[in-house]
C-alpha cells in the first residue's frame, strides 16, 4: 500500500511529459508500460507514439472505452464511495485539494496545440487524483492493489499513456 502522502510527494517530483517522443529506451519505461497494459481485462501489446502529432491523432480517435475512462472512473468511484462510507470523505477532499493546489500549470506540457495541452494536463491530473483517491481507501479495498499506480508510474517517467488504439496500448 502506498499512502496519499507518498503519492503527493512523488507527484511533486515528476518531470511531466519530459520523455515524450523519446520512446522508452530504459527497461524501466518498457516495464511500466507493460504493467499498465496488463492492468486491463485483456492485455494488449504496447506501442510507443513518435511525438505530439501522433498523440493528437490517437487522442482524437479514442472514445470512453478505448481511453479506459469508464473503467478508471468505475475504480475511482468505488474508492471514493468506500472512503465516504468509512468516514474518510474530509480526508479525501483535503488530499485532492492539495493536488489541485499543485495543479494544471505544473503538469502542462510545452506543446503549441492548446487543446492537446489541456487533454494531456487533464489526463495527468486525473491519473494522480485517482491514485490518491484509491490510496485513501486502499485498506478497505484490499486485496485489490491500487490500479492507478502503473499509469502514474508512466507519467513519472515522463510519458503519457494515451489508451487503446488499433489493438495496442499507445504510450507517448
Amino acid at each position: 500500500m502506498e499512502s496519499a502522502e507518498a503519492i503527493l510527494a512523488r507527484v511533486a517530483q515528476v518531470r511531466w511529459f519530459a520523455a515524450v517522443g523519446s520512446r522508452a529506451e530504459r527497461a524501466e519505461g518498457q516495464a511500466a508500460a507493460e504493467r499498465y497494459a496488463a492492468a486491463w481485462v485483456e492485455a494488449w501489446p504496447v506501442r510507443w507514439a513518435a511525438g505530439w502529432d501522433e498523440a493528437r491523432q490517437v487522442v482524437r480517435g479514442l472514445d470512453d472505452e478505448s481511453s479506459f475512462w469508464r473503467q478508471e472512473e468505475s475504480w475511482r468511484r468505488q474508492a471514493a464511495e468506500a472512503a465516504e462510507t468509512a468516514g474518510r470523505g474530509e480526508r479525501l477532499a483535503a488530499t485532492l485539494h492539495r493536488l489541485s493546489v499543485f495543479g494544471y500549470e505544473a503538469v502542462r506540457p510545452a506543446v503549441g496545440d492548446e487543446e492537446l495541452a489541456r487533454v494531456a494536463s487533464g489526463a495527468a491530473l486525473c491519473a494522480a487524483g485517482a491514485a490518491l483517491t484509491w490510496s485513501v481507501a486502499e485498506d478497505l479495498l484490499s486485496p485489490q492493489p491500487n490500479p492507478f499506480l502503473a499509469k502514474l508510474r508512466l507519467f513519472e517517467l515522463g510519458h503519457w499513456p494515451l489508451g487503446k488504439w488499433q489493438e495496442t496500448i499507445v504510450v507517448l
